[in-house]
């Protein structure tokens, strides 16, 4: 409906990392969900050997998470050691602190729970803490976004947060402004998706992460 009363009022509309296309817009511009998916997959289960039980942090419905998590889903078929416990949750760090809470007392034993998938930095903080608080450092984390909760988790000591996939912000940004412009002046033609960079971050490259994200005067 947004789009649509936009859209009649001749304002130009363009969405960003929505993960689908919007009936109206321009055009989307984001990261491939697909293909940061598949990096973070690859380095979370890396991080465990392929094999253990992986409790999956997302919500339901939202279309980019439910694209990266049925990239997991199809990955993990590679891998039968691997399995997966889904845990759907809400838009809320402390909710899921709390389900993780309560995850980590119903499997207290050592092992019981190898590593945690998140659908986004900011969502599986929760989890991270519930963990570290636990002392549970056989936990492996992993997540999208490479935002400051990322970076700042990755950095803390005794973190189980292993590796996010940083999106180029910025970059997003500045191709949305750009399209917006462009129709402004006249142009019609726009491809339907627009992708950006994105990377893989982990402890050994965190220092150069930060700085290619957010410059050397990050620190």
């Amino acid at each position: 409906p947004v789009v649509a009363t936009a859209n009649k009022a001749g304002i130009p509309v363009v969405t960003t990392s929505v993960g689908a296309t919007t009936p109206g817009a321009l055009t989307e511009v984001g990261g491939d969900e697909s293909l940061m998916a598949v990096l973070m997959n690859r380095a979370l289960l890396s991080s465990i050997n392929y094999q253990g039980d992986v409790y999956v942090v997302w919500v339901p419905g939202a279309p980019l998470l439910e694209t990266r998590k049925r990239i997991l889903e199809a990955m993990v078929k590679d891998f039968p050691r691997v399995r997966l416990h889904e845990v759907p949750t809400e838009h809320s760090p402390a909710k899921v602190q709390a389900q993780m809470e309560d995850i980590l007392t119903a499997n207290a034993k050592p092992g019981s729970i190898t590593a945690v998938w998140g659908a986004y930095d900011l969502l599986v903080s929760g989890a991270v803490e519930a963990i570290r608080r636990a002392g549970r450092k056989e936990i492996k984390v992993a997540s999208i976004d490479g935002d400051r909760i990322g970076f700042q988790m990755l950095l803390e000591e005794d973190s189980p947060f292993v590796a996010t996939v940083v999106q180029d912000v910025p970059r997003i940004g500045e191709l949305a402004a750009q399209t917006v412009l462009a129709a402004l002046k006249g142009e019609k033609n726009f491809p339907s998706t627009v992708f950006t960079n994105a990377w893989v971050t982990t402890h050994a490259n965190v220092v150069a992460s930060a700085e290619k994200r957010w410059g050397p005067k990050v620190w």
